[in-house]
């Protein structure tokens, strides 16, 4: 061995320099060479068991990490399986529904089809569906109504439904919705609000709204 920059005699290996990793066989064919100081090269060596077998498939030793180094959690309102969304729900897709059976049919009306459950099933933020709608709106009803539309995906007509009760829960509930517990303007919006929903959407309040 010696350092290419002083010169060396035929045969020397140079430091530094790159060796071929096969070398050629009298009938023309090739010899894979182990490159010096590998556990390959050396007797009694093992494989890295971080790498995968001569067969591709990884090493039955190798440690896996754990789900959470694999799989960090999902962004908050969405999920990979039903482990992650809350009691009532299911994972849908990316997305925690109201599981099926939560949702209560009481007649037909303008969410009694398929595209609208679902989206009734997923679930809306009525908070914060309200405080957008009212602040543009000054609590001007049809406005308001208009507002629920176009900030949601259901139909015309059962986007209509939800926002007659965003305007109810403003108008009828707006104190108790406001400065009140969650169970206090809960209370209000079931006695005011609720059956106007119901015999519009054809559906009883989702849970969790």
């Amino acid at each position: 061995m010696c350092l290419a920059a002083l010169g060396c005699a035929d045969g020397d290996v140079q430091v530094g320099e790159v060796q071929p990793l096969v070398d050629p066989t009298p009938d023309g064919g090739f010899i894979v060479v182990p490159i010096p100081g590998s556990l390959d090269a050396e007797a009694g060596g093992e494989p890295d068991r971080a790498l995968p077998d001569a067969a591709g498939a990884p090493n039955a030793d190798a440690e896996l990490p754990p789900r959470d180094a694999r799989a960090p959690d999902p962004p908050p309102g969405t999920c990979r399986d039903d482990a992650d969304c809350p009691a009532g729900r299911i994972c849908v897709g990316d997305v925690c529904a109201v599981a099926p059976g939560a949702l209560e049919r009481v007649g037909d009306g303008a969410c009694t089809n398929a595209a609208d459950e679902l989206q009734l099933g997923n679930g809306i933020d009525l908070r914060e569906l309200a405080t957008a709608c009212t602040v543009g709106c000054l609590g001007e009803k049809r406005c308001i109504v208009d507002c629920v539309r176009m900030n949601t995906t259901f139909s015309p007509a059962c986007g209509g439904c939800v926002g007659e009760l965003v305007a109810c829960i403003l108008s009828a509930c707006f104190l108790p919705c406001t400065w009140a517990d969650y169970l206090t303007c809960l209370d209000c919006r079931e006695a005011a609000c609720d059956p106007g929903f119901e015999r519009c959407a054809g559906y009883r309040v989702p849970p969790g709204w």
